[in-house]
């Protein structure tokens, strides 16, 4: 069985009276156990949901019906789903970029509002939670920006079709525009080539193309070398974007400037190639 496969532990405060009665409510069914460390079984033809000692596992289809489900799962108290099991939850609801994310109950919130009650304060995020506005704060990062080499050498589409990067909003900003006109004949056509694999890519509804007026300051031709490298951190900081380079010196600067990076060696490129012509074409 593929597709919904998380597990929740559970604590002092779960009660099975907050779980049995939606799980009636979607049509699953009390079965009987298959070994002395299962408490009990509901499911379907569809979905399979185990409750142990200490945790309670979740096994189903993708089906719209499943994740509707496992939303109200995750409003009960009691049960919490590690950084592992977290991030399955956040890739099966597709949540949007710079989501704010509940740690107790791995609930996704663009909102979060104060409350007062006496002399006391509070701040409560969509799920009911509270959210003690002491640092870090976790927010979902779903953007990439791929940098000028990485759009010349074809990677990116590449790795898609593999799997990689499914879901993802793919920044193609005016500033990567202005660097392609830029570039000799042989190599903006690899990087026109590239963006058309992408449009494709986001009309199968494989990734998202956000593009976007940056507002940064276009280098002359002259000065463009000694600048690049600046001009596309400083897109990277405005769109809140991973980096993806197969530059090295680049990489390096964003490190030292505290922007997450993917790193792609430049001889790996040849090789995701390979790989794709393989297992694609």
């Amino acid at each position: 069985m593929t597709g919904i496969n998380v597990t929740f532990r559970t604590d002092s405060t779960f009660d099975n009276d907050d779980i049995i009665p939606i799980l009636n409510k979607y049509g699953l069914e009390e079965h009987k156990t298959t070994s002395e460390y299962q408490i009990w079984i509901y499911k379907d033809h569809d979905i399979v949901i185990t409750r142990f000692k200490h945790k309670i596992l979740i096994q189903g289809k993708e089906y719209d019906r499943n994740l509707d489900l496992l939303r109200e799962l995750l409003n009960i108290d009691g049960l919490n789903a590690d950084p592992k099991n977290a991030e399955k939850i956040a890739k099966l609801f597709k949540i949007s970029h710079n989501t704010l994310f509940c740690m107790e109950c791995k609930t996704p919130s663009l909102l979060i509002e104060s409350e007062t009650q006496g002399l006391d304060i509070s701040f409560k995020m969509a799920c009911g939670h509270d959210n003690d506005m002491l640092p870090p704060m976790f927010m979902l990062t779903s953007r990439i920006l791929p940098d000028i080499n990485i759009l010349i050498n074809g990677s990116l589409s590449r790795l898609i079709d593999l799997g990689y990067f499914k879901g993802f909003e793919i920044v193609l900003s005016d500033f990567t525009m202005h660097e392609i006109d830029l570039l000799g004949p042989k190599l903006r056509t690899g990087a026109s080539n590239e963006i058309t694999r992408l449009t494709d890519l986001e009309n199968d509804s494989k990734i998202i193309i956000f593009n976007c007026a940056d507002g940064v300051e276009y280098p002359t031709k002259e000065e463009f070398d000694q600048k690049e490298d600046d001009r596309i951190l400083d897109v990277a900081n405005l769109t809140n974007s991973i980096l993806l380079t197969g530059d090295m010196n680049l990489k390096d600067k964003a490190i030292l400037k505290k922007r997450p990076t993917i790193y792609i060696l430049p001889k790996n490129a040849g090789q995701i190639k390979y790989i794709h012509e393989t297992q694609i074409n």
